[in-house]
């Protein structure tokens, strides 16, 4: 895979995710597409094991430097380096060994792959603040209306993966992905 290219492609994404959320958010519910997650389902799709596995540590530690979290009292804000981009690698993972079972090039299984990603992301996200809240006092979080929230992102996710899933299908010569093909044998007598 191309790193130049992931990292442009996901710089583009990047600032599509943060320009546009307002413009796509869903009401107050705080429910908005992730950009980036569908690049994520791409490169975890057809690129190698650990290549998708770095891939998807950048994104998340990019998603959680993008997306700081409002403190208790309101006054603050809480940039928390972690949850998001454990959350990536998990689903990086899911893709991972689901990858075999899927078509690859179908439209519709980046949507489903990226239904599943995104959840993923935000269970373990949910978690991982449910469990800093704990311990400390500035952050509080309602597990369930995030997690609501998240899911609702999810299935935005997967329907915002269909147009753009087609265009970064289109754009894969540039990342370099290996095409693995089979070579028949040729059985010697």
């Amino acid at each position: 895979m191309s790193w130049i290219a992931f990292a442009l492609t996901a710089w583009i994404l990047f600032g599509l995710e943060l320009g546009l959320k307002d413009a796509l958010q869903l009401g107050a519910s705080g429910v908005a597409p992730s950009f980036v997650m569908v690049l994520l389902v791409i490169v975890s799709l057809h690129a190698p094991r650990l290549t998708a596995l770095w891939a998807a540590l950048i994104i998340g530690v990019g998603l959680d430097l993008t997306a700081p979290l409002v403190s208790a009292s309101g006054l603050e804000t809480i940039t928390l380096v972690g949850p998001k981009a454990l959350g990536c690698l998990v689903s990086a993972y899911a893709i991972l060994t689901m990858r075999t079972l899927v078509m690859r090039r179908n439209i519709f299984t980046i949507a489903l792959l990226s239904l599943i990603a995104v959840s993923l992301l935000e269970i373990v996200a949910v978690f991982a603040y449910v469990s800093r809240s704990w311990f400390d006092s500035r952050l509080e979080i309602t597990a369930g209306a995030t997690l609501v929230a998240g899911l609702g992102a999810a299935v935005y996710t997967a329907i915002l993966a269909l147009p753009l899933g087609a265009a970064l299908q289109s754009a894969m010569p540039i990342f370099g992905f290996q095409q693995s093909v089979s070579r028949p044998r040729i059985r010697r007598v």
